[in-house]
């Protein structure tokens, strides 16, 4: 999806819905791809640059219903059909009575057996659009301990659920925050339980008017940090995201460089820089809102484009600063906990 992503930065929005149409196809049952489509979509809010289908025809879903009160979905595409999956070729006999019709037509399919069947067509999207709609309709279904689309439902013009929501999650998030706050669990940790990155996180706790944790500051501290630096120098480091974030955010990079020699980001950490530049750049396109919890009231924050755009720039610089300047490499996992030790000590470390 990163790949769909650049192809529509660089207006090439037919190359960037076909890939990532087939990315989303090839893993169905992967949240991750499924979020990262809709968020691909999102950047189009519109839909101006997505095909559209006025028609049913190839690549459109379209939606029947009989005159007994049936319905069927299908889509057409390539291949062989399999209408139980709810795929047809062109050459269905469903398919090609219905080629070219518009929303509001009807035709009649002749019965081997019985009384023939009349049809109207009731809805057509193109197989874009219906891929989200499926996404929009079926994440939270499919993928109950996923974060980061939620669906809720509320009458009309009451708005209170929403509310009750919001308040329920931000207590919710306050509690896990205390893990970090006063149990001092490792951010990182924290930040996975909560569905967020580490920056993110970070930038949670600072809105709780607290501040991170680093070190104690005192003497004995910073003569083990000298003499830490003193036996690893020119010896390379380590960075986790947060500290490739800080790191670039300081513009320090070269005085690493300098001390260590090399710097090594792990793969999960350029991803997920890259989802923070992603997730920045989805907000870039129009105006926002957040709304929150805390103490005891809530809070509402609106976001213009013009407010945004500075962080976008902010987040780009830091992730190609730190896509530039240090090495990844793929990291493989320890298999259980007594091998630890062995597994980093293997040379692809």
């Amino acid at each position: 999806m990163y790949l769909a992503q650049e192809f529509l930065a660089a207006k090439l929005p037919k190359i960037a819905f076909a890939f990532a149409y087939e990315v989303l196809q090839s893993a169905r049952n992967d949240p991750d791809a499924a979020l990262r489509y809709f968020g691909l979509m999102m950047l189009d809010p519109n839909g101006r640059k997505m095909p559209r289908s006025r028609v049913v025809g190839m690549d459109a879903w379209f939606r029947l219903e009989g005159s007994q009160g049936e319905a069927q979905s299908f889509l057409i595409a390539d291949g062989p059909d399999r209408p139980a999956d709810g795929l047809v070729s062109a050459s269905h006999p469903l398919a090609a009575a219905a080629m070219g019709l518009k929303v509001g037509d009807e035709f009649t399919i002749k019965a081997t057996f019985g009384d023939n069947t009349t049809w109207r067509v009731a809805e057509i999207k193109h197989k874009y659009l219906h891929a989200l709609h499926d996404v929009m309709a079926n994440f939270q279904t499919r993928f109950p301990n996923a974060q980061g689309f939620y669906t809720l439902k509320m009458e009309e013009g009451n708005v209170q659920p929403a509310f009750d929501e919001v308040k329920k999650v931000s207590e919710s998030n306050r509690k896990l925050a205390d893990l970090y706050l006063l149990q001092h669990l490792p951010m990182a940790m924290v930040a996975s339980r909560l569905g967020r990155d580490a920056v993110g996180f970070a930038d949670y706790v600072r809105s709780l008017d607290h501040d991170l944790e680093t070190c104690v500051g005192n003497a004995p501290e910073r003569d083990a940090a000298r003499e830490l630096l003193s036996r690893h120098r020119a010896a390379g480091a380590v960075l986790d995201t947060y500290a490739a974030w800080t790191v670039a955010t300081m513009d320090a990079f070269d005085v690493l460089l300098a001390v260590f020699g090399k710097l090594v980001i792990p793969r999960s950490s350029i991803d997920e820089l890259r989802s923070l530049r992603d997730k920045d750049d989805l907000g870039s396109r129009g105006r926002s809102m957040t709304i929150a919890w805390h103490n005891g009231q809530y809070i509402r924050q609106e976001f213009t484009r013009e407010d945004i755009k500075p962080a976008i720039a902010s987040s780009s610089s830091r992730s190609r600063r730190s896509r530039s300047l240090a090495r990844s490499f793929p990291v493989p996992h320890p298999t259980c906990h007594l091998n630890w030790r062995r597994c980093l000590r293997r040379p692809s470390i």
